[in-house]
């Protein structure tokens, strides 16, 4: 085609408030999936019906973050503009599709015969969604709620000599459209707000657990249709008493290949395979369908949680039963009631995408390319290092990611994830480009027990990540930290970068872990008594001779530990150890007690992995 060159930046949002606002990690993993499923088919139509060329992403990858920029030719400006509503269009047609294969697959409505959902062509799809009152009676808002969801931003500017400038202009551009997005004022009625978003009015519902209306749930009134019980094989995606607006219930009932799993699941993974398959199917036989996790938990085997999650009387009955096949199954194992949930992003990728660390002669648009090749080569690693038995990934777009780890393979999953972004991305990426810096990334762990609200957890892991940014040297960030939620409500929270020097703090952490796991090694009585007797001298760490002394009783400690004769050296590796922790602190000025939290957390860990 003949015509003008043009650069193309297309984005689609919101992004963390959709995915975040969850309930249970399947809203979490069904937000992203739902962006990634649409800026694909978008970018899709984009290289079909324009013969774009993407540079970021990589198109052939399976990751997908919320926008894609291209380079596309063109016969004018006008067709630029037609090219990028068409796109909007069709983004937003898809988003429409799946909120139509949501009501279908949740049986709220009842669709032709025959007739696939998938098979329906944009235009049809718009016109039954405008028409939904008559055609699908539904409730009044779901139309208005689906339609202003989705924002949609795209900039095409033509082309200069100097992609450089132009990136930077097209970036520019799409941050001052942003600034000033136009939006629809949200105008419903007064009623209870949905459980996961908070915002809009809910629109779907199950019945409590007293097999009644959740209150203040929109009624029918006039010829205005109130909210939607739902009532059919599917009402177990909803706790009773949930209800969901328009745009939640399209999060809770998309269509996932396989069951996500839930905390409960993440925390007991290291386990669940060690048992006998036979007869885990037959302890989850009598539940069917309602079956989840914290029911292979002992306090979850109560007349008060059943008669919550509205089991029937013959359920009610076998808890004494049930209660006693939990426990032969579960004979001689762990059951950890705490899982960590993992986030982490590339540092300073904005002045990195924009090409800062390239010679002013560098090829960025070859840059970009390459980098999003290889982005999408990790992100695909790193789909496959946080996978079951280990965990589940959430999202991997690359340079960002967010995943659920069980603890035992916590460390192990850290260090791996580093190491392959160093082996996949940093390393080629540096060594064709000759960039000045290093490629790294920052990541925040949360702890937390499985019933801890999923949306305190992913506030805390982000919280976590962005204290990780914070601690930054000559080399950059590259840092971690990693919080602890405990139940009763007491806080952890240690702070270092990856690697001081050829030490891995990651590695330091997992081999004390190893040696307090150690039959018969060494007890957790010298972290407790450290912390005990030196914490009230925190304020007096910058005088020399208190860190003299706390290095010395911190040895003494460690020697009265252990448990047996020193046969293997393991006293002195302790103390290895223990010594690179204090000294990356000492490196970093940290507070003395970020040394405390490290050990509690290994401590912590060990705790909930292995028998006592």
């Amino acid at each position: 085609m003949s015509g003008n060159q043009y650069l193309f930046l297309f984005t689609i949002g919101p992004v963390q408030s959709f995915i975040e606002q969850a309930r249970k990690t399947r809203d979490l993993y069904a937000g992203s999936a739902i962006l990634g499923e649409i800026i694909d088919a978008t970018m899709k139509l984009a290289q079909k019906e324009y013969g774009a060329r993407i540079i970021i992403p990589d198109p052939e990858s399976g990751a997908k973050p919320n926008r894609f920029l291209m380079a596309v030719t063109s016969e004018s400006d006008d067709k630029v503009r037609e090219i990028g509503g068409n796109l909007e269009t069709a983004a937003k047609d898809i988003w429409i599709k799946l909120a139509l294969e949501s009501l279908q697959s949740a049986c709220v409505c009842s669709f032709d015969k025959g007739v696939n959902v998938k098979d329906f062509d944009p235009p049809f799809c718009r016109d039954l969604l405008n028409k939904h009152e008559k055609g699908l009676k539904l409730p009044d808002g779901y139309r208005q709620q689906i339609c202003d969801f989705l924002e949609v931003y795209w900039v095409g500017i033509k082309r200069t000599g100097s992609y450089a400038a132009d990136y930077n202009n097209i970036q520019k551009l799409l941050a001052a459209i942003k600034n000033t997005r136009r939006f629809n004022q949200i105008d419903e009625p007064a009623a209870r707000k949905c459980s996961l978003d908070g915002e809009r009015n809910a629109l779907f519902y199950r019945k409590t657990a007293n097999n009644g209306k959740p209150a203040f749930i929109q009624r029918k009134h006039e010829d205005k249709d109130g909210a939607k019980e739902i009532n059919g094989e599917k009402k177990y995606l909803l706790n009773p008493g949930e209800a969901l607006s328009a745009v939640s219930f399209v999060k809770r009932f998309y269509k996932i290949e396989e069951d996500f799993p839930s905390t409960a699941e993440v925390a007991l993974m290291n386990v669940l395979p060690k048992i006998d398959n036979s007869k885990k199917e037959e302890y989850k036989e009598p539940f069917g369908k309602h079956f989840d996790e914290q029911l292979y938990y002992e306090e979850n085997l109560t007349d008060k949680y059943f008669r919550k999650r509205r089991f029937d009387n013959d359920l009610i009955n076998r808890l004494p039963a049930l209660r006693e096949e939990r426990k032969t199954l579960f004979d001689g194992y762990k059951q950890s009631r705490y899982y960590a949930l993992v986030a982490f992003d590339g540092d300073d990728m904005g002045r990195i995408w924009s090409g800062t660390l390239l010679e002013e002669s560098g090829d960025l648009e070859g840059f970009q390319e390459s980098l999003a090749q290889q982005l999408g080569k990790f992100a695909e690693k790193a789909g496959e290092i946080v996978n079951t038995p280990k965990g589940k990934t959430v999202y991997a777009g690359g340079d960002d990611f967010l995943g659920f780890v069980n603890l035992s393979s916590l460390f192990e999953v850290m260090k791996d994830l580093r190491e392959e972004y160093d082996r996949i991305v940093s390393t080629p990426i540096e060594k064709k480009y000759g960039i000045d810096g290093k490629l790294t990334f920052s990541a925040g762990v949360a702890i937390a027990h499985y019933k801890e609200p999923l949306s305190i957890v992913l506030r805390e892991a982000h919280a976590a990540e962005a204290e990780a940014k914070k601690l930054f040297d000559k080399n950059g960030k590259d840092a971690f930290a990693i919080s602890v939620l405990k139940h009763s409500g007491e806080s952890r929270k240690c702070l270092f970068k990856w690697k001081v020097g050829s030490k891995s703090l990651i590695e330091c952490q997992d081999e004390i872990v190893s040696l307090l796991d150690e039959k018969n090694g060494f007890s957790n009585t010298f972290i407790k008594n450290i912390d005990k007797e030196f914490t009230p001298l925190i304020g007096d760490f910058d005088d020399y001779s208190i860190v003299d002394l706390f290095e010395v009783e911190l040895e003494r400690l460690i020697d009265r530990s252990s448990k047996k004769r020193d046969e293997r050296g393991a006293i002195g590796k302790m103390k290895s150890l223990v010594k690179s922790i204090c000294e990356s602190n000492y490196e970093y000025s940290q507070q003395i007690e970020n040394i405390f939290s490290a050990l509690h957390v290994c401590d912590f860990i060990k705790r909930n992995i292995v028998n006592e």
